[in-house]
């Protein structure tokens, strides 16, 4: 099974969130979870008893993949099988 959980501020934030509703009503091992005003992190860890044995792969700003990645592993979440690209910012225009 994959489950993409997407977090935004706002609802229209989800540019193409008719997509992942559609694919897994397509697929029943894709489930699309969005997350609106709230923690990705928090609700990706709530969803779940144990992720041993789960590969996971998170992209967003350095705070969130920070906040996120030590409530992985309390939920049994394995480092070697965390993958994250942190969104650091540092490529806005002066």
């Amino acid at each position: 099974p994959v489950y993409l959980y997407w977090g935004a501020r706002h609802a229209a934030d989800l540019y193409i969130a008719d997509y992942f509703h559609a694919l897994a009503h397509a697929h029943g091992n894709f489930h699309f979870v969005p997350v609106i005003g709230g923690m990705v992190g928090e609700s990706a860890a709530a969803g779940f008893d144990d992720l041993k044995g789960f590969s996971i792969f998170i992209a967003g700003p350095e705070a969130m993949t920070g906040a996120t990645i030590p409530l992985l592993l309390q939920k049994g979440a394995e480092k070697a099988h965390i993958h994250y690209d942190e969104i650091t910012g540092t490529n806005r225009a002066a």
